[in-house]
């Protein structure tokens, strides 16, 4: 039961503006997808085709205002988590650390 593909926008329209205009005018496509942690350069060729064809509405989110929300939600919640996964990892180095040097 396919339900087709969904519009996700994983990337805000200033992004994808960006990385669009900086291509047009001479960057290449993989410089510009890594500095601006872009999956993969050919996400860059796709937007360009929508750009030229429609302008900036190609970028303008299909989302509902509550999906938007839920979809920022869900990115701030993935950020928290990496971070609590850092700090919990900083943490075990602390101890382990900390145990060595009271062992000497």
């Amino acid at each position: 039961m396919s339900q087709g593909k969904k519009n996700v926008n994983k990337y805000p329209k200033e992004l994808k503006l960006q990385a669009v205009q900086r291509v047009m005018n001479g960057e290449h496509y993989k410089k510009v997808s890594e500095e601006l942690n872009i999956t993969t350069p050919t996400t860059i060729h796709k937007w360009i085709r929508q750009y030229k064809q429609t302008g900036e509405q190609a970028f303008e989110s299909t989302l509902t205002k509550e999906q938007e929300i839920i979809r920022q939600q869900a990115e701030k919640i993935k950020e928290l988590e990496m971070k609590l996964a850092l700090e919990k990892k900083l943490q075990e180095i602390l101890a382990k650390e900390e145990a060595k040097n009271t062992k000497q």
